[in-house]
């Protein structure tokens, strides 16, 4: 098998199995902190420091990738997200609201090296597969986002029955999972996928754009941001906190491990539809199929019934926006940024990301408790609006760069 399909394809297992681990985990957290807590206010805090691990490790990680290469920076990172799984379970035995703060903190680690593995992956291939490229390895995230939250009714059952508390189990799941990734990723994963990159250059490569702080001026990074942005805090918004609206409806585990597996399906199962969009309409096409699926997610979430049919599609079309988002922005990152600076540029861009999404997380609680789930749905909605004329107004820059990139 060629070395550059043998690497993708263990790549893309581990991001399946990596995904498995951290959506039981993520499934379980606001549970986890209404356990703990007693109250729903602070329901969305563990989610928020995951995503602040995922976005201080997305720096971290990207500069382990540089400085020792991509498999030892991605280990690196799962080994963390060990330890984070690790401490989750001992604070649910031990009833520690803070040390399961830290765990998240460190688990988050964890899926940033996940998710920073579509950018290896892309690296793989021409600049002008790379959406599609991309849409496969977020495609992965389908099998560990369709188990991984399923998963909590029987990994709570599997940890009564060893004397840990149920929302114990899923963490269990996760530091399984992420320890096997490292492990296969550190023995197996070899020659290096940094070694088989695909040399190029952007034929209208700025001169004068050679360091990340300049990259900021760039129109693809700043329409990368403001879409990648305003997918992640809307799904967010939504995702975390339908949990507790199913659970205070009258749902079981079991109805929100469906509902969020609906949302995860939609995240994962067409990204590569996404990836095909990007690669052969361009940004533009992709991102307006992003901003319109996320509002109209927003609005069927609102009015339908707790924990029925309706809500599962929401959160499908909620899953389907921000996938379209992702991969639109991150393609736009893997072709349209100079090669010298641009790993550094995709870990910052990713660290701004998931530092706004950890915002929307601790928000979240705060905007349920405040407005109720309605409410909240339509403040995900309003958010849209100034990211839709930004959009609107850059459509011609999103036309030209939306082309592939000779080499």
């Amino acid at each position: 098998m060629e070395p550059r399909q043998r690497t993708g394809r263990l790549l893309f297992g581990g991001a399946a199995m990596g995904a498995t681990g951290y959506f039981a985990g993520l499934a379980a957290a606001p549970l986890a902190a209404e356990d703990l807590t007693g109250a729903v206010t602070w329901s969305g805090l563990p989610g928020a420091m995951g995503i602040v691990g995922t976005a201080l490790g997305a720096s971290l990680v990207t500069g382990l990738l540089r400085r020792l290469g991509r498999r030892n920076g991605l280990t690196i990172g799962y080994a963390t997200a060990v330890v984070g799984a690790a401490l989750a379970v001992v604070a649910m035995r031990s009833g520690a609201f803070g040390l399961l703060l830290v765990g998240t903190l460190l688990f988050g680690v964890g899926h940033a090296a996940n998710q920073l593995t579509r950018y290896v992956v892309a690296e793989l291939h021409t600049p002008d597969r790379r959406g599609r490229a991309l849409g496969w390895i977020v495609w992965a995230g389908t099998i560990g986002g369709v188990i991984g939250p399923n998963l909590l009714a029987p990994a709570g059952r599997g940890a009564e029955s060893a004397g840990l508390p149920a929302l114990a189990g899923p963490y269990v799941v996760g530091l399984v999972a992420m320890a096997a990734v490292g492990i296969v990723y550190q023995f197996v994963l070899r020659p290096d996928p940094g070694t088989l990159a695909v040399a190029e250059t952007l034929d209208d490569e700025p001169s004068g754009e050679r360091t990340p702080a300049s990259a900021w001026r760039l129109p693809t990074v700043r329409v990368a941001i403001a879409v990648m942005v305003t997918g992640q805090v809307v799904m967010v918004w939504l995702m975390s906190m339908t949990p507790v609206h199913i659970r205070e409806g009258g749902g079981d585990l079991g109805r929100v491990g469906l509902i969020l597996s609906a949302h995860i399906l939609g995240m994962y199962a067409l990204a590569p539809l996404a990836g095909w969009v990007e690669d052969r309409f361009g940004s533009l096409a992709a991102i307006v199929t992003a901003l319109t699926t996320l509002a109209g997610s927003a609005v069927l979430a609102a009015v339908s019934p707790v924990g029925g049919v309706a809500m599962g599609a929401a959160l499908f079309l909620l899953g389907l926006g921000w996938s379209f988002a992702f991969v639109a922005g991150s393609t736009m990152l893997a072709r349209g940024v100079p090669a010298t600076i641009r790993a550094r540029v995709q870990g910052r861009v990713d660290t701004a990301v998931f530092l706004a999404s950890a915002g929307a997380s601790l928000a979240a609680g705060l905007l349920l408790d405040a407005l109720g789930y309605v409410g909240l749905c339509v403040v995900a909605l309003l958010a849209l609006v100034l990211p839709t004329v930004f959009v609107w107004r850059s459509r011609r820059i999103l036309t030209r760069r939306a082309e592939p990139v000779a080499v």
